[in-house]
């Protein structure tokens, strides 16, 4: 529905515009009353642009196995938006390398809140040999990095 659209864009997007439009009745002190005030007024707020760049702090890879390297991890990353989201519910994050090659998809273990500053994120999901094709020598140089404890940039798309 509508909220969940808003959500979406306040987690998706640097800047979310509400439109409040309508007509509306107004009674002030002394029963001074207005009625039909034609609303139509544009305010910006500042959304979370994305998980910007997410840090793991904590990884387990003690379920993976030869084909797939199965993960939990808990993201760290900050909510700069001007708004905090209570319940936007479980997460999916399509995971790929800088390049786009697909690689995998993790969910969040619990349906997720959004406050404002500093998050942690907990997921699980896995990251997989792609089928063959143009991303076997990415991916598999991605997953190589992974398991040797170097640096990865990767792309998560909600």
């Amino acid at each position: 529905g509508c909220f969940a659209r808003l959500a979406a864009a306040l987690l998706r997007d640097e800047v979310v515009t509400l439109r409040l439009q309508g007509a509306a009745n107004v009674t002030i002190a002394r029963g001074v009353h207005f009625s039909s005030i034609l609303l139509n007024q544009e305010a910006s707020i500042r959304g979370m642009g994305g998980l910007g760049a997410a840090r793991i702090s904590s990884l387990d890879l003690s379920n993976s196995s030869a084909t797939a390297l199965r993960l939990s991890a808990t993201l760290q990353t900050s909510n700069p938006s001007d708004v905090a989201v209570a319940a936007l519910g479980v997460l999916t994050l399509d995971v790929s390398s800088p390049s786009g090659c697909p690689l995998g998809s993790f969910k969040t273990l619990s349906p997720t809140a959004l406050p404002r500053g500093s998050l942690h994120i907990a997921v699980s999901g896995a990251l997989t040999a792609p089928k063959p094709g143009p991303c076997d020598a990415e991916a598999g140089q991605v997953l190589s990095q992974i398991l040797g404890g170097g640096a990865v940039t990767l792309q998560a798309t909600i």
